[in-house]
């Protein structure tokens, strides 16, 4: 006679059920008894049922408490923790068909994380035997899966093998993607990290041997936090959000995740300044070395590009509205420009003292001489010639160079009237009559915002080297 809601555990015989929600009844709708869909959960003493208290329930208590365990769970535990959480996820998912593609996605995102904190060693085959399970789950899951299988085999090879090559990555994701190439599309900054460490000789090896710090620039992540919103506007409960949101939402999540993938124990921390956030990640990576505080430090930048992290941004009427000839529309310095491209990805660099570089023989690409910064003090959106000239100039008195001695400038300009207007005027009270070249790269990439800093230092590295000639 007891009044039980969907979700409702309750104590039958020696075990527990969950209720289950009979067809076309919506979510919360009292059933009156236990459902006939209802499913048999683990027996008394396990992670499930040491969650209820009583006979009664809810499954939101039932998974904070399994989240809670795996949470504080030893390295030891932790794997079978992290399946029984999996377990319980799946049985919760077959029983609730409301809730089904987010349990699922929960039990997916548990997997995951226990690959990136290498807790989970089986876990990209977990991940594959999921994919089995879930043949009538939603396209939104199974895209899910993918990602994670995909970025699972990365780091499989990451953190088992010392000297990882491109081939063996492309060999270890080549069931998920077609080449290395797709890779690169889907996970730009984790690519670019690995190339980067890859060409200069940084084998796992060395990475668990020697301190090395990570300085990213990067904007907060919009789709995780919109994803999540949704979520508790439909459920009102945190405890079906799963434990993977936090962790993509924060703005630092790329540092966090960098870390975890090169095993890195040196300075570890994100620069959010709008477009120089790639630079001063850069420039905060010259300092620490020049201090003696690092003697190798990643840096980049990346950036998210999506609806819901470029439509406010579209706000401000700063795109191009040449819809019908993209491949034109973005045109810095141009008599005709009418606003910028939106673009991003990730790009990495790695920094160390000169030093240091000779002593384990690496490949010295370039060398970062001086570094300069300012703020307009005026409006948020309002470009100075002013701040952009005072940045400049410092930069080449770090560097104990004048104007005459620079052969070529990527300028920021991001082809909007006004950005373009004001950088052109500051280049000119300093570079007028000089010998340097001056271009914007953003004319082929579009503006990538936040990590445009460090994807225009390697295009420039890029264009002064032997293979280019000016």
């Amino acid at each position: 006679s007891q009044e039980l809601y969907v979700g409702d555990m309750i104590k039958v015989g020696n075990a527990w059920k969950v209720v289950g929600l009979p067809a076309g009844e919506p979510f919360g709708q009292a059933t009156g008894s236990v459902a006939a869909n209802s499913i048999l959960l683990p027996t008394e003493g396990s992670a499930a049922a040491s969650a209820v208290s009583g006979d009664v329930g809810e499954m939101g208590s039932v998974l904070t408490e399994a989240y809670n365990k795996l949470e504080s769970a030893s390295p030891a535990e932790y794997p079978a923790l992290c399946d029984s959480t999996v377990d319980l996820l799946l049985q919760l998912a077959a029983s609730t068909p409301q809730e089904r593609d987010n349990l699922l996605s929960q039990a997916i995102d548990v997997i995951f994380s226990g690959v990136q904190s290498g807790l989970y060693p089986d876990g990209a085959a977990k991940l594959d035997a999921l994919g089995e399970k879930l043949a009538d789950a939603g396209d939104e899951v199974k895209a899910r899966l993918r990602q994670r299988q995909i970025t699972a085999a990365f780091y499989a090879v990451a953190q088992s093998n010392p000297q990882p090559k491109p081939s063996e990555l492309t060999k270890a994701q080549e069931k998920y993607t077609e080449d290395l190439a797709a890779f690169v599309e889907e996970y730009p900054t984790t690519a670019a990290a690995a190339e980067a460490a890859m060409s200069l000789a940084l084998d796992q090896e060395y990475l668990l041997e020697n301190e090395v710090g990570c300085i990213f620039g990067n904007d907060s992540t919009a789709a995780p936090v919109i994803e999540a919103a949704k979520i508790m506007e439909q459920k009102h409960d945190s405890a079906l959000l799963g434990s993977g949101y936090i962790f993509q939402s924060m703005n630092s999540t790329v540092t966090m995740n960098l870390s975890t993938i090169f095993h890195l124990r040196g300075v570890n921390f994100t620069i959010s300044a709008a477009c120089a956030s790639g630079s001063h990640s850069i420039g905060l990576g010259y300092m620490m070395i020049k201090q003696g505080m690092q003697e190798m430090v990643l840096c980049g930048g990346a950036q998210e590009v999506n609806m819901y992290s470029m439509a406010t941004f579209d706000a401000l009427g700063a795109f191009s509205k040449r819809m019908d000839n993209p491949q034109r529309a973005s045109r810095p310095f141009d008599r005709n420009r009418d606003g910028l491209v939106p673009s991003g990805g990730g790009a990495a660099l790695v920094l160390e003292s000169y030093e240091h570089a000779v002593k384990r023989g690496a490949t010295i690409l370039c060398e970062v001489t001086g570094y300069g910064f300012s703020s307009n003090g005026g409006g948020i959106s309002q470009p100075s010639d002013l701040g952009s000239a005072t940045a400049m100039r410092r930069a080449l008195e770090d560097a104990r160079l004048t104007p005459d001695e620079i052969d070529y400038i990527n300028a920021h300009a991001t082809s909007t009237p006004q950005g373009d207007m004001y950088e052109a005027k500051a280049l000119k009270s300093l570079f007028g009559g000089k010998r340097a070249y001056i271009s914007s790269t953003k004319g082929m990439t579009g503006h990538e915002c936040w990590m445009a800093g460090a994807s225009e230092a390697v295009y420039s590295v890029q264009l002064c080297g032997s293979q280019y000639k000016l």
